[in-house]
């Protein structure tokens, strides 16, 4: 399917996001409003940090069962758990009456195509003092083979 990949860089650097949105014509995807949902949906993820999943249906059942064991069988608390973790259940962060979902149907009316997020991947710096990540960043892990300060060598004069 034609589409793009758009990329968001939250303001400090910390947080990036890379998302896929696909339509049906390579048209539709060169346009500066598919462009533009791309970029509104990148911020969204940004902005999300419980987010790991487009829509419920893709929720693994493991983490499923995992959530309902947690909450002891609570269904309302269920279902918020399962809509904090899929994108297309986010209210939009410009527009809090709408989802994400509504606002991709608004955009599929207006250009009278498809549109989907096929996928997405959020990074998270990780403070080095932080012994995880909530977020689901990449930790930053010391290098194996540092290398030692030149100081002997800078004091040596010549």
């Amino acid at each position: 399917m034609p589409g793009i990949i758009e990329s968001y860089i939250h303001t400090g650097n910390q947080i990036g996001v890379l998302v896929e949105l696909t339509s049906q014509s390579k048209i539709a995807a060169k346009t500066s409003e598919f462009k533009t949902l791309a970029k509104e949906i990148a911020m969204q993820i940004a902005a999300s940090p419980k987010v790991r999943y487009v829509q419920i249906d893709e929720i693994p059942q493991n983490v499923v069962r995992q959530i309902e064991l947690t909450l002891k069988g609570d269904q309302d608390f269920l279902v918020q758990h399962l809509q904090a973790l899929s994108l297309y259940n986010q209210f939009y962060m410009r527009d809090r009456t709408i989802t994400i979902e509504d606002l991709i149907k608004l955009n599929i009316t207006k250009l009278s195509e498809n549109i989907a997020v096929k996928r997405f991947q959020r990074f998270v710096v990780e403070d080095n003092n932080s012994p995880s990540n909530p977020s689901g960043g990449i930790p930053a892990n010391p290098l194996p083979n540092s290398p030692t300060p030149l100081t002997d060598e800078a004091e040596t004069n010549f």
